[in-house]
């Protein structure tokens, strides 16, 4: 592993180590001869890379399916952003990397979540939610995966524990918002809080990097959550159809509409209020990363967000005037 971590690196710092190889494309210079443009990645971000020698279809061959590389090179700028250009560039053997320790991190520790869980679940009274919540993550495996997984690729809690943590703030907000409304019905707004994103444990892998698995993309976590609940409540014997229903538009319908992934819109009080806390805490989580990674940069304003189409305001977050 390399000692630094590539948001450390200045231009002109050469380094070695080995890094989370995100893409790899074999393209074209003027000449007709190949080069390589790559992504490159570790636990604090990733950069743009490029290997130019003369071996580079040779080298492609060898790295294109690769997760992990091991190279030597050094920071150059590109169009006033800083790249790497490659010098060399190889398969490691395993002993010379932790896959672990390339992927970014949050700031909860899993076990802390996993007390935040428990937390939460325990004030679940109904004897149904409570015993669907208790059966999924009683299972090790569901758990595991659930504190380990990313919320999102890139865009909102791409770190891993950023599944459960999103889980856990979309519960809270949903507890607030649901006291304003004493029509709401609590429990199964709590349980469809935590099972809501259940699914991304199938759709994203966090191998050396975080990606979306071949039933990610197929399918997805809207369905792929569904379909695992469903599972779950037909082996809870008695489970109430009504509840089950509940809990499955509430999963069906989180993202709002069809555009957005939903093959329904939400339709009772309950999925109206997850669908809002949810968008507003990965949206909320998105902003906060863009600020904390922009704000040692110049300028008022962020680099372009494209997810959301905008700049953001990020002067006043570094102790500018007010």
């Amino acid at each position: 592993m390399s000692d630094k971590r590539l948001k450390d690196f200045q231009i002109n710092d050469s380094f070695t180590g080995c890094f989370a190889l995100r893409q790899c494309q074999k393209r074209t210079k003027n000449n007709g001869e190949p080069f390589l443009a790559m992504e490159l990645g570790d636990s604090s971000g990733r950069l743009p890379a490029v290997y130019w020698e003369a071996d580079a279809g040779e080298i492609f061959e060898q790295i294109a399916d690769a997760k992990v590389v091991y190279i030597v090179g050094i920071i150059t700028e590109f169009r006033d952003k800083p790249q790497v250009t490659v010098r060399e560039i190889r398969i490691p053997q395993s002993e010379e990397f932790d896959a672990d320790e390339l992927l970014p991190k949050g700031d909860i520790p899993p076990e802390k979540l996993a007390i935040e869980l428990r937390n939460i679940i325990e004030t679940v009274s109904d004897e149904w939610f409570s015993a669907l919540l208790a059966k999924i993550f009683g299972d090790e495996e569901i758990l595991r995966k659930f504190l380990e997984t990313p919320a999102g690729k890139l865009w909102h809690g791409a770190y891993v524990g950023g599944l459960a943590e999103h889980s856990i703030n979309v519960a809270k907000i949903c507890e607030l918002t649901a006291s304003f409304f004493p029509v709401c019905r609590r429990e199964p707004l709590i349980a469809g809080a935590l099972l809501h994103d259940l699914g991304k444990i199938e759709e994203l892998s966090a191998d050396s990097h975080f990606d979306y698995t071949a039933e990610g993309r197929l399918i997805g976590h809207i369905v792929l959550g569904y379909q695992r609940v469903r599972s779950v409540i037909a082996s809870i014997d008695g489970f109430p159809k009504g509840l089950a229903d509940e809990i499955f538009h509430m999963i069906l319908s989180h993202h709002g509409d069809g555009d957005k992934g939903s093959p329904v819109p939400p339709i009772t009080l309950e999925a109206s209020i997850l669908h809002h806390a949810d968008a507003l805490e990965s949206q909320a989580n998105a902003f906060k990363h863009v600020i904390e990674r922009d704000m040692a940069k110049p300028g008022e304003f962020s680099e372009w967000v494209r997810p959301v189409g905008r700049f953001l305001f990020i002067d006043h977050y570094r102790g500018g005037e007010e």
